[in-house]
């Protein structure tokens, strides 16, 4: 015992610079003259008092509006000949419109994440999604090829504030037991977005053109910006940071808890060899699902020779694994989960390797699910429904392996690490998912759609070892890291 406590970690800058912003936090409560004065110390947790029509109205808000974001990613490409019609520019120019696009997510947990802990998530949702749906309409009626470009920026990275603060959101009305299975359907509308962009769009620029594929996006975040501001109430009981007080307060409240969030997400990557694992293997996951819509055009288009919207429903292959990844979350991680529990003395926390149960067999799916793409896709005389099964298994593999892993992260990191840990997730699978669709036709001109798909196969192959070597070593690792307050 006296050894574990000498080999303790200590405690470092950016934990105790957290625990400052909740000692700000906490103190502005009590101040005299706060809002948060006027609660009482013993008013029950948010979950316990609303009323459950208007959780599930919150519930379903939230998700949807994460859904027209994602939605709002993938179903430009359904544009992508048109728009270089009409722009008479260059492939990857146009690609730039979803590159753009999802590199714009990765502002929403180091902008949108600290306003809304100085502001309240509320008001940065009603904001942020006001900016989105004014530069969707921006990007549907330009006439310049740079203007939309900087519109389609624009928009996701006002949009992305729901990737950050949602499940934040939902865990302030949400009984603890009951957070893992609320946040699967948070997931399904955050990975069923992409898959259902082309295949809605495709029949959009069909018969009305690109401009009412992207008037429809924007239609659509405006809907769910009303709803928003009509449905999703104030979930915060704590005061937020910026609380009546002298000016100069406020300043150096709202520098740390911004210092914080743009500095601790890289610190926790550079430093931590389990988040920088865990940041890797989901940002090639995602990568790849946005090389998808190079590819599927490619292969259904061009080579079988189906019409736009016959290849638009191809997707739906997706949506079935991540349909499929759902079933699996709800029915066996939950209950395994549970099982886990009852073996431990009552108050135990699980362990984080408990989170990822599922990833450990799920992981090979990806792979093999490539693999069978690659080698069928591009050969007219196998059914197309080969590859499209081979799409749904990767699908399926991918949301499990989302729904395993990003659980654990937050639990490896703790409760007040937790969001450093995720944005820099978020912001990494930004980044690297946002370069795809650039390199990846001139990537399958160079290889062929079989030899490129099978290389993206062989990286998910190697990184089938990342839950394996998580749940043998990250114990280890958790014990030795200055980060993890354990």
């Amino acid at each position: 015992m006296s050894q574990t406590m000498e080999a303790a970690p200590p405690r470092t800058d950016e934990h105790d610079e957290a625990m400052q912003v909740l000692d700000d936090k906490t103190m502005s409560s009590s101040a005299p003259g706060s809002e948060a004065q006027a609660a009482a110390p013993e008013e029950l947790p948010l979950y316990l008092t609303m009323p459950w029509h208007r959780k599930m109205a919150t519930y379903i808000v939230l998700c949807i509006m994460t859904l027209a974001l994602t939605y709002s990613s993938t179903a430009y490409a359904s544009s992508i000949h048109k728009l270089q019609e009409h722009y008479q520019v260059g492939p990857v120019v146009i690609y730039l419109g979803i590159s753009l696009f999802v590199l714009g997510f990765g502002l929403g947990p180091l902008v949108c994440g600290p306003l809304a802990t100085i502001y309240g998530k509320r008001p940065v949702y009603i904001a942020s999604y006001t900016a989105f749906t004014a530069f969707s309409f921006g990007a549907s009626e330009t006439n310049n090829i740079g203007v939309l470009l900087v519109m389609r920026f624009l928009a996701g990275a006002s949009g992305s504030s729901s990737l950050n603060n949602v499940p934040a959101s939902m865990s302030d009305i949400t009984d603890p037991t009951q957070m893992a299975g609320t946040l699967i359907y948070y997931a399904l509308a955050a990975f069923g977005g992409p898959g259902l962009g082309p295949v809605i769009a495709a029949f959009i620029d069909r018969r009305a053109g690109w401009r009412w594929n992207l008037r429809v996006q924007a239609i659509f975040v405006a809907v769910m910006t009303v709803a928003c501001i009509l449905l999703v109430p104030k979930t915060e009981k704590a005061a937020a940071v910026a609380v009546k007080g002298s000016k100069a307060a406020e300043r150096e409240k709202m520098k740390r808890v911004f210092k914080r969030a743009f500095k601790g997400p890289f610190v926790w990557l550079i430093q931590e060899p389990v988040v920088l694992a865990i940041c890797i293997y989901l940002s090639v996951l995602y990568s790849i699902l946005y090389c998808f819509f190079n590819s599927f055009p490619a292969v259904f288009v061009g080579i079988r020779g189906f019409g736009a919207e016959s290849a638009g429903l191809v997707f739906i292959s997706l949506l079935i694994g991540f349909l499929g990844a759902t079933l699996v979350a709800v029915f066996m991680q939950q209950p395994y989960e549970d099982r886990e529990r009852a073996k431990l003395p009552k108050g135990t926390p699980l362990s984080p390797e408990a989170r990822f149960q599922q990833a450990l067999w799920a992981a090979i799916f990806a792979p093999i699910g490539l693999f069978l793409f690659a080698w069928t896709a591009p050969f007219p005389r196998v059914h197309w429904i080969v590859p499209c099964i081979g799409m749904a298994l990767f699908a399926f593999s991918m949301m499990t392996i989302f729904t395993s892993l990003i659980p654990y992260l937050a639990a490896y990191a703790g409760p007040v690490d937790a969001p450093l840990a995720l944005a820099a997730g978020t912001t990494s699978r930004a980044v690297m998912a946002a370069s795809f669709p650039l390199f990846c036709p001139a990537m399958f001109r160079a290889l062929t759609i079989q030899g490129g798909v099978s290389m993206l196969a062989g990286l998910t192959l190697i990184l089938v070892l990342v839950p394996p070597l998580l749940r043998r070593y990250g114990p280890q690792l958790r014990a030795r890291s200055r980060r993890v307050q354990t």
